[in-house]
């Protein structure tokens, strides 16, 4: 199914700064499509835009107390092992605390244990930029990069985990594998180019 014209309504709400109606556009989007990664980072955007605009310690702190209850959910649904659910309650929870760095990794792990990998790989990339010395979300985010094929953004992920920890035993295998990986595809590439001068001269 093609979402690319609810996308396009929900980045026009964004445009003009309505980002209530925005973020209720996203969310009905990824209800249908929870591996819709344009969609979640999209929510990501909004969400922080309209937390940022809404000033006033009171209104922040009644976001906290309505968000305890979706977190404490969430905690609870993971263990189950429902990473769906979770990660709907993490949304919900979200609304309110969209800067939360602990639960945005979390919503990424339980979209990744549910196979949506478009959606975690958007939700590590916006981890990595609210939270740009979290080891573990720029590690996720690599990772998710180099599941996708993205080799070179996946280095560049590894590489500044390894800044924010250079000491990240993960951080350190994962570069090593992966730049083994890219000069292995590499001298491949340049076989099969080869391999195919031969057939055509031959």
């Amino acid at each position: 199914m093609d979402f690319s014209k609810q996308i396009q309504k929900a980045e026009e709400a964004f445009r003009r700064r309505n980002y209530d109606f925005a973020v209720e556009l996203y969310r009905q989007l990824l209800d249908l499509q929870p591996d819709l990664g344009e969609a979640r980072a999209g929510l990501r955007r909004a969400l922080r835009k309209r937390f940022e605009g809404a000033g006033g310690g009171g209104a922040k702190l009644l976001r906290a107390m309505s968000g305890a209850l979706p977190l404490s959910k969430a905690k609870t649904l993971a263990k189950l092992g429902k990473h769906d659910a979770c990660a709907r309650a993490l949304e919900d929870y979200l609304a309110s605390s969209p800067l939360d760095e602990d639960a945005n990794l979390m919503l990424g792990l339980a979209l990744e244990q549910a196979g949506h990998f478009q959606s975690a790989c958007a939700v590590y990339e916006f981890t990595a930029e609210i939270a740009p010395r979290n080891s573990e979300a720029l590690k996720r985010a690599g990772a998710m990069m180099q599941r996708q094929g993205e080799h070179g953004k996946a280095l560049a992920y590894f590489e500044r985990a390894l800044e924010a920890d250079p000491r990240d035993q993960d951080a350190l295998k994962a570069r090593k594998n992966l730049a083994a990986e890219t000069a292995l595809s590499r001298s491949h590439v340049g076989t099969e180019r080869q391999a195919t001068m031969h057939d055509s001269y031959g």
